[in-house]
């Protein structure tokens, strides 16, 4: 393969090499423009010995990128610094999409599970008014009904969040490790908009993803609790004494 490039002294570098392998596909941009050589060579192709071309850097998500863009704004000096996202647009575009999608997809399932905890809850006061009427004429507060019923609801929340944690971790295992192939329709590649992806989704499973949801699904189950609790608190207790 013969290179011809813009060499840093301003002439025109040209060099013939061989080609001894070929990367996977990782999108239109990278594959007709993008080149792997050896320090030497490519210091010898661009005239450039001793220079520093680009320098990377990778907190592994621990900072935030504006606060790391900020941070290397000073040592950049007369350069530029960069984010991936002003490297990639597309990318962050598709990585924005994917967020909002999430987002509302968890809206609509905790939106679910809450109409589920508070239509439980509502049958269960309901079918428990004698119940509470007989509680409410011995002297219990309304705020008492509120807290038992609150209670309940907790409970009833870390039951079904300890059985959901051992299945959603499980299966959270499942795709990290193994993932779902999509090959059988997309084949060795999948190409959306000129970006290459791996066929192979793959989970990315967190201990504080886990403590999130779990502590997000508890608050969910007590306050969805609340009206049939302040239902059952306002019960009159010879009316709900009187019924069968």
């Amino acid at each position: 393969m013969v290179a011809l490039v813009q060499a840093a002294d301003g002439s025109l570098g040209n060099e013939i090499f061989t080609v001894t392998g070929i990367l996977p596909q990782m999108g239109d941009m990278v594959d007709r423009n993008a080149a792997l050589l050896h320090r030497a060579d490519w210091e010898e192709l661009f005239v450039a010995r001793g220079m520093v071309h680009e320098v990377a850097v990778n907190s592994a998500g621990k900072v935030p990128l504006d606060v790391l863009q900020a941070a290397l704004l000073p040592a950049a000096g007369k350069d530029e610094a960069k984010t991936w996202k002003d490297l990639f647009p597309v990318i962050a575009e598709w990585s924005g999409m994917i967020d909002v999608m999430m987002f509302y997809m968890c809206l609509i399932f905790g939106v679910a599970a809450g109409l589920g905890v508070m239509n439980t809850m509502l049958m269960a006061t309901h079918e428990r008014s004698r119940e509470i009427g007989v509680i409410k004429a011995l002297g219990a507060t309304p705020a008492r009904i509120v807290r038992d019923i609150s209670v309940e609801a907790f409970l009833l929340g870390v039951a079904g969040c300890a059985l959901g944690t051992v299945l959603g971790v499980a299966c959270s295992y499942y795709m990290e490790v193994h993932g779902l192939d999509l090959s059988v329709f997309s084949g060795e590649s999948l190409r959306v908009s000129g970006m290459v992806f791996d066929p192979v989704y793959r989970g990315k499973f967190t201990a504080g993803s886990v403590v999130l949801s779990v502590s997000l699904m508890l608050g969910l189950c007590v306050l969805s609790a609340l009206y049939p609790a302040a239902r059952a608190a306002s019960l009159d207790p010879v009316k709900a004494m009187g019924r069968v």
